[in-house]
């Protein structure tokens, strides 16, 4: 049988019985094995007296107790952790029972008495020295050796952290902490601790990690503090190198988009690659200073390995899309140049977009000018001789021009006898 994860044989029988039997005194029981043994079992069985019938023996209640002490006796155990409890009835049905308990694994004490009270501080007041509250006490043992861990804490060793400094195939150096239960790490001297993982350093840094128990636990063999003073390259690699700032990242980046109203949206894609030797890092994409994507820091882009990030936005929202990188865990974050075609978003609000088409221009031609090639032929050409116009004796005039007179001044003459004659006949 088990109470509370401890032990319990019975020969016969149950025990806690309800309501309790009464307490039984001095004389009523017998025990063996004796505790001062420091065994965590014993049998009780109820004392026969010659002459009495069973059925006359009394009816009672024994308890057997467990506790951690502080030292090996009565006069040193105090304070004492309450460890385990088990009572039992004895009767004439039921003569004997095992009690067994859950024994101390360092200093300890374990007491057989009369009654079912606990004693645990909770039902009834813990045993402290020099007077006992047990009663009636049949029999106890105070012993053991001292504990490594104080009771009710789980010793622990904390693995030692590991530190990598730079070497031919390492450019930056670095320290490890790693995972153990019920221990924490601090870096130097800060208050607060360091998840276990990788973070890098500089050459020449000292770095000094320590190790604390957490609540429930204490440490056990640790070889701590650790200290580490961070070297450069020496031997065939080359010269010294200079000390590393971090990791080495660079990063492409591609933005495509569609804007063909006002409302709608703009895609784009970013793609990173951390390109350091071995740290792995996180990426960060922002929009317009607004922060759109970060890469979880439990899942860090590891060397080597590229990631793409896509989104998209209202055509209102501009630019710019910008990105960051972080070793792991996040220290301070470092802008990546990216490249491409384009980095800031063209739709602003409060821009107009219309389907009016392009202006086409017809182009001018022009003719272009022939010019016929002039050859010279053997041809003689002789212009005619011109015939001299008649004129008339004596004055040398020409006939035509002087009958062109003569004719004007036959007019003149008629036009100057018509008018006569009008003015005679008004007179008239």
């Amino acid at each position: 049988m088990t109470v509370g994860g401890l032990s319990l044989g019975l020969v016969a029988g149950s025990a806690n019985a309800s309501p309790p039997a009464p307490t039984c005194h001095t004389g009523q029981i017998s025990w063996t094995p004796s505790l001062a043994a420091g065994v965590d079992s014993t049998t009780v069985s109820l004392v026969e007296p010659a002459g009495v019938p069973i059925a006359d023996l009394p009816t009672c209640s024994v308890s057997l107790n467990s506790y951690d002490t502080s030292g090996p006796t009565w006069l040193t155990s105090s304070p004492q952790v309450f460890l385990d409890h088990i009572s039992a009835t004895l009767s004439p049905t039921n003569l004997s029972q095992t009690l067994t308990v859950t024994a101390p694994d360092c200093f300890g004490q374990i007491d057989l008495y009369g009654g079912t009270t606990r004693y645990d501080g909770v039902d009834g007041p813990l045993p402290t020295p020099p007077n006992s509250t047990i009663g009636p006490l049949f029999d106890s043992w105070n012993g053991g050796s001292a504990c490594t861990t104080p009771p009710g804490t789980t010793g622990v060793t904390p693995a030692v952290p590991t530190f990598t400094d730079v070497s031919c195939s390492v450019a930056i150096p670095s320290f490890t902490i790693p995972a153990t239960t019920g221990v924490s790490y601090f870096v130097d001297g800060s208050a607060t601790a360091s998840p276990a993982g990788t973070y890098p350093t500089s050459v020449n840094a000292t770095v000094t990690i320590t190790a604390q128990a957490q609540s429930g636990f204490v440490l056990v063999a640790s070889t701590g503090p650790w200290s580490h003073t961070f070297n450069p390259v020496v031997g065939t690699c080359g010269t010294t190198p200079t000390t590393p700032s971090g990791p080495v990242v660079s990063a492409t980046g591609s933005l495509n988009e569609s804007c063909p109203t006002e409302t709608s949206q703009e895609s784009y894609g970013v793609t990173l690659k951390n390109t350091s030797a071995s740290t792995p890092v996180l990426f960060q994409v922002s929009v317009n200073g607004v922060t759109v994507f970060t890469t979880p820091s439990a899942a860090p882009i590891a060397a080597g390995a590229s990631y793409t990030y896509t989104g998209t936005l209202p055509s209102s929202t501009a630019g710019p899309v910008t990105a960051a990188f972080s070793s792991a865990p996040v220290t301070s974050w470092t802008p990546i140049t990216l490249t491409g075609s384009q980095t800031t978003f063209p739709c602003v609000l409060g821009e107009t977009f219309t389907n009016t088409p392009p202006t086409v221009t017809t182009p001018t031609v022009k003719t272009p000018t022939v010019k016929v090639p002039t050859a010279v032929l053997p041809i003689s050409l002789t212009k005619p001789t011109s015939k001299p116009a008649a004129t008339l004796p004596f004055t040398g005039l020409p006939t035509g021009t002087l009958s062109l007179i003569g004719f004007g001044f036959a007019a003149i003459g008629a036009l100057l006898l018509v008018a006569t004659r009008r003015r005679v006949d008004q007179l008239s």
